[in-house]
């Protein structure tokens, strides 16, 4: 920055700082592409679980199942989703309900 003659002191150089920028940059980025999306007329339904670490702590397990759509042109991931098992519900029931809600929406 001092190499380009700009002013290190209109930059914020934290931790936090860059982590908001990232997360509002990629959250504009991800409204776009989902905006400009245009789902086709027919698709399959792709839906893959699998039982990885957690973000916060990798000694810890949790089930992630991935939601895709797409024709023979193009797939779209439209999200990752982490759930748990609730004592009352099916497996099938909790999965089934994330997918609908990301087809939804």
């Amino acid at each position: 920055i001092s190499e380009s003659v700009g002013d290190l002191s209109q930059i914020g150089s934290s931790y936090a700082t860059a982590d908001r920028s990232r997360c509002k940059v990629v959250g504009e980025i991800a409204s776009k592409i989902r905006d400009q999306w245009i789902p086709p007329k027919l698709c399959t339904l792709h839906r893959y679980g699998k039982m990885i670490a957690t973000l916060e702590n990798h000694q810890v397990s949790e089930e992630r199942l991935a939601v895709i759509v797409g024709d023979a042109l193009e797939l779209k991931l439209l999200a990752v989703l982490s759930y748990k098992k609730a004592t009352d519900q099916m497996i099938g029931s909790v999965i089934a309900d994330l997918t609908m809600k990301q087809l939804i929406e």
